[in-house]
């Protein structure tokens, strides 16, 4: 039980397990000692996790990286540090049969994909003689669809967003007319812009990195272009005096601002800053824009992640002309 805890300790306080140049825990003094033979004997599942994150730091999103490191501290506190090799497909399933009992299903799913992605990277290095993830169904979702803002709903959003602030205007007009992610928006820079072509560009800076990974494009709408400043100044658009430990810069995230702006515009207290997003792509398709564009500025790995807010069309329905 000690050395179980002494593993998630170490997993705990890896905060910067993972990350691009960061030098990774070292693990090789908990639990069993082994003897590391060749390439490689008898793999702990901590020294596993270890590895694997160092070759993913370079190649993978930081937020990825971070989630593999919580499904394997998930594993460790349940499993223990076993030998990579001994994780079986029959003991896996066991576990989350177990976990499901206090979690959901899509939690679940999570941990599946990532240690399933985890063991074929060990797989074609030869750590793992098989993966034992394949063969295990996905826990069914139940469906559920994106929520977004009315047309009416979005006037009194913009409007309150218009008496607070003219930064809380800017990250209002980019979530519901880029449909940016609240983390892109905190992240956003000056550089992005481009107000003659009517274009904004986000790209990767330091150690941020869009969840999509790349480069893209959105036309700007021309309530975002009015909204610019003349000249465009350098850096981040929007700066705060609290400190973003996790990326180690000034960032603006105004949630009691959100707050303050649902409120007084008389939205639901669960309305969210994402709900813009889903806002921006649910009115694209209303208006009949290609989903293969609607991808493109979203930043969606498929088709079938925009083809969600296909939805949107039944407000178009004919169902009221049945007789």
């Amino acid at each position: 039980m000690m050395e179980k805890r002494a593993v998630v300790a170490q997993l705990d306080r890896a905060s910067d397990f993972g990350s691009a140049g960061a030098a990774c825990p070292d693990f090789r003094g908990v639990g069993r000692s082994r003897e590391m033979i060749g390439f490689r004997r008898g793999v702990g599942m901590v020294e596993f996790a270890r590895m694997y994150s160092a070759w993913g730091s370079a190649r993978k999103a930081r937020r990825t990286v971070e989630k593999d490191r919580e499904v394997f501290k998930i594993l460790v506190k349940n499993l223990g540090d076993l030998e990579i090799r001994e994780v079986e497909t029959d003991r896996l399933e066991r576990f989350l049969g177990e976990y499901r009992e206090n979690h959901s299903p899509a939690t679940c799913n999570i941990i599946i994909r990532h240690l399933k992605a985890a063991l074929n990277w060990g797989l074609r290095r030869g750590i793992v003689k098989a993966n034992a993830c394949i063969g295990i169904k996905l826990f069914r979702v139940p469906k559920r669809y994106p929520k977004f803002l009315s047309d009416l709903q979005v006037g009194k959003l913009v409007h309150a967003a218009v008496e607070h602030s003219r930064p809380l205007y800017l990250y209002v007009l980019l979530g519901l007319y880029a449909g940016l992610r609240a983390g892109e928006i905190a992240e956003s820079q000056w550089s992005w812009f481009d107000p003659d072509r009517r274009i904004i560009t986000l790209e990767p800076n330091g150690s941020w990195i869009p969840k999509d990974r790349d480069s893209r494009r959105i036309p700007m709408h021309h309530f975002i272009r009015e909204a610019l400043p003349d000249p465009l100044p350098k850096g981040y658009i929007f700066v705060s005096g609290k400190r973003n430990s996790g990326h180690g810069q000034w960032r603006y995230y105004p949630r009691t601002a959100w707050k303050t702006i649902v409120k007084r515009a008389g939205l639901p207290a669960d309305v969210t800053p994402h709900w813009m997003r889903h806002t921006f792509a649910t009115r694209l398709v209303q208006a009949g824009e290609p989903l293969i564009n609607v991808r493109e500025y979203m930043g969606h790995s498929s088709t079938a992640v925009t083809e969600q807010y296909a939805h949107a069309i039944i407000t178009g329905s004919k169902i009221d002309l049945l007789t």
